[in-house]
């Protein structure tokens, strides 16, 4: 009798599917990444839209190899190509990282490089000699680009209102889905931040005649000391280290005073090379309010240490 009231009770239960309420998609967990939407969960729109930015990003990138192929190593068009580049592998990894974990800075600061792209290659067009090269690369940034950085946008506006990832992630908590928002905006700024500093090198070696000495230095200990500060504050935040985020902040006085000397470095190749001190001033401008915002979050995020960023109550880290 008990087997057989037990048997009732359970084929009379009462699911959320027979009350029409959907169950969470389930996440994927990578070391790598961290938590992430399956690709099934992904809309017909978002993958449009994945496509046609990867398709316009390759067709520009296509255009500059082939430019970088035939230009003068020693011609400032030689660095526009070399930042081109750089800034096409980040937009490629941002417009993948932000669709597939909803990030909405991520797809901000897509749509920031974007444009940066497209303001690069319409000065350099300008200013510099009008090659077929030059004019198809300005055409496909304004025709191709231009509309998917509008839907990004559209896009990023869409993730920050809805939070769903972040609700799967910490649950309800409005508090720890505000810890978990500032430390991915740090993060995301930090990659930005990144991206920056590494063209503002190439544009410092574009602006100089041949190879010497200061160049070598430069590539052999700026590019190093970007990427292990790029590390450094992505990890150490994480991890929620207050000795890694005194060494981050410290750390960051010389990649100041390495953009101030930059602006000063201008006054060297500016009559020379106009294209090229315009696309620098951009990038130092640019560079300097991301630090600022790098450093203002970051500070925001040291604050929140022990407040739910780490521990078995949020197991944030293993997610972000």
């Amino acid at each position: 009798m008990a087997e057989s009231n037990v048997d009732a009770n359970d084929s009379t239960k009462i699911t959320f599917a027979d009350l029409g309420i959907p169950q969470a998609p389930q996440l994927e967990q990578n070391e790598v990444i961290g938590a992430a939407r399956r690709l099934s969960d992904i809309s017909l729109r978002e993958k449009l839209y994945v496509v046609g930015m990867i398709v316009a990003i390759l067709a520009m990138l296509s255009l500059t190899i082939y430019r970088l192929t035939v230009v003068n190593d020693h011609d400032s068009d030689f660095a526009f190509c070399l930042v081109l580049i750089i800034n096409s592998i980040f937009c490629i990894f941002y417009v993948l990282d932000g669709v597939k974990r909803e990030r909405p800075s991520e797809l901000l600061l897509l749509s920031v490089a974007m444009t940066m792209m497209a303001i690069y290659l319409v000065v350099n067009y300008v200013s510099g000699i009008k090659t077929d090269i030059k004019l198809a690369r300005m055409i496909v940034a304004c025709v191709l680009a231009v509309p998917m950085v509008l839907y990004g946008l559209r896009l990023s506006l869409k993730y920050h209102n809805e939070g769903h990832l972040i609700f799967k992630i910490v649950g309800a908590n409005p508090q720890l889905q505000a810890l978990l928002t500032k430390l991915y905006c740090f993060q995301d700024l930090l990659k930005f931040d990144l991206e920056l500093q590494l063209s503002l090198i190439v544009l410092m070696l574009g602006s100089r005649i041949s190879i010497d000495t200061k160049d070598i230095v430069i590539l052999a200990v700026g590019i190093p000391f970007s990427i292990v500060w790029f590390i450094i504050g992505y990890l150490g935040f994480t991890r929620e280290s207050k000795c890694t985020a005194v060494m981050f902040f410290v750390l960051c006085t010389p990649g100041m005073a390495y953009m101030a000397y930059k602006m000063w470095h201008l006054s060297q190749y500016i009559d020379a090379h106009p294209g090229l001190a315009a696309a620098t001033i951009a990038c130092v401008v640019i560079g300097l309010v991301v630090r600022v915002l790098v450093l203002i979050l970051g500070g925001l995020v040291c604050q929140s240490f022990g407040e739910g960023l780490h521990g078995d109550s949020a197991p944030i880290v293993e997610n972000a």
